[in-house]
């Protein structure tokens, strides 16, 4: 079901792919690739909101009035998947295009660290720190992107760069 709906949000048909997620959810509740997914779709679907409202409550969840004023952890409802590294990746995104480059980059940590196969995560990783000026940095994220998507254009293009820009490293740049 999951899958249908993933195919559904990526042909545009939010709908679908919302409805699809929620009957996955009503099988199992605590299914991690369908929350994940609702958040997805809303990002997609321009809901930025709404997308990081589903994340609040997957990773963080979701604090009553007397935590949040006791500034306690959310113990009535609970992070739903407080380790799913691809919502670390998704917030980490969110957080990107809001401006906010050095809370992305610590989401974008976690998740590659939850899961290093994350080749998106590890991709985001390498590109932010290589904005940030830090091509020594950019390196390990970025040679592990290509290793595990060695056809990601995108991910060589990258590699490339943090090569040319490390310094005496030209060569393997081209």
């Amino acid at each position: 079901m999951t899958a249908l709906a993933e195919i559904k949000s990526l042909q545009g048909d939010s709908s679908a792919a919302q409805s699809l997620a929620g009957n996955a959810l009503t099988v199992d509740a605590k299914y991690e690739p369908a929350m994940v997914l609702i958040a997805r779709d809303h990002f997609r679907s321009g809901r930025v909101d709404l997308a990081g409202y589903v994340l609040t409550a997957i990773l963080d969840g979701q604090k009553t009035q007397e935590e949040r004023e006791k500034n306690l952890p959310a113990k009535t409802n609970p992070p739903r998947a407080p380790d799913n590294a691809e919502a670390h990746l998704l917030r980490g995104i969110l957080l990107q295009r809001q401006g906010e480059r050095l809370g992305a980059a610590k989401w974008y940590e976690s998740a590659v660290k939850n899961r290093p196969d994350l080749v998106d995560g590890q991709l985001q990783l390498g590109l932010i720190r290589l904005e940030a000026n830090d091509a020594e940095g950019a390196r390990s994220p970025l040679e592990k992107a290509v290793a595990f998507a060695s056809s990601r254009v995108d991910g060589h293009l990258a590699l490339a760069e943090a090569y040319r820009l490390s310094g005496g490293r030209s060569a393997e740049a081209k």
